[in-house]
């Protein structure tokens, strides 16, 4: 059966032990408690290039509403407890993006920006922009350079932010790609960081594995 993914759960998690320690606590207590959750379509876990205190999850679920029944339900406490166990609390947004689907559900990296855009900003206008970052990426890279794909959608809580997805062998793929592209191309195809913008976030996560929903 196909499902139409309205909500992707994006959860940063500051982790207290080593990694080593923390990835079988983390995979446990994910499959143990989300693939047989209803509205739960698989995802995706990994650690912060940048700063690999952090664990992010990146989850597919048919919309908000089915994440926010999750949350509400005892079940949840057996998820939280197994993670508590090693981590603060997490920071937590939605956007309507898919995320697993492939070929960029494949990438061994996601680099992954939060873009907030300004009070007087003109959302369809700005959006025009990311229009032109994926035809820049669709003529100038491709998956035996290293990248693997790019998705996009609005932020649910925040509607004025936006979330980029780019799918890529490495963080050096990334740096490679960039250091390509002549100064013309990508002035074209990164005017959505440059205009209308008040703040971005941008890191690189490191996928460490996935979960998938229980059939």
């Amino acid at each position: 059966m196909a499902y139409k993914i309205t909500a992707t759960e994006f959860a940063t998690f500051p982790i207290s032990i080593p990694q080593a320690d923390a990835t079988p606590l983390q995979e446990a207590s994910f499959r143990d408690n989300l693939p047989q959750v209803a509205g739960y379509h698989g995802g995706l876990w990994g650690y912060q290039i940048e700063d690999p205190t952090k664990l992010h999850w990146f989850l597919n679920w048919t919309d908000i509403n089915a994440h926010q029944a999750y949350m509400s339900s005892p079940a949840y406490a057996n998820l939280v407890g197994g993670i508590g166990a090693f981590s603060g609390p997490p920071s937590l947004h939605h956007a309507s993006i898919p995320l697993v689907t492939a070929p960029m559900g494949k990438a061994p990296v996601l680099e992954w920006i939060v873009i907030q855009l300004a009070a007087d900003t003109d959302k369809d206008e700005w959006a025009k922009g990311f229009d032109s970052l994926v035809e820049l990426l669709d003529e100038t890279a491709s998956e035996d350079r290293g990248f693997y794909g790019i998705a996009g959608g609005w932020g649910i809580e925040n509607q004025r932010s936006f979330t980029v997805l780019i799918g890529w062998e490495s963080k050096e793929a990334h740096t490679t790609w960039k250091e390509n592209c002549s100064k013309e191309l990508l002035a074209k195809g990164m005017k959505m960081f440059k205009e209308g913008v008040k703040s971005i976030e941008l890191v690189h996560v490191k996928v460490g594995g996935r979960v998938d929903p229980k059939n």
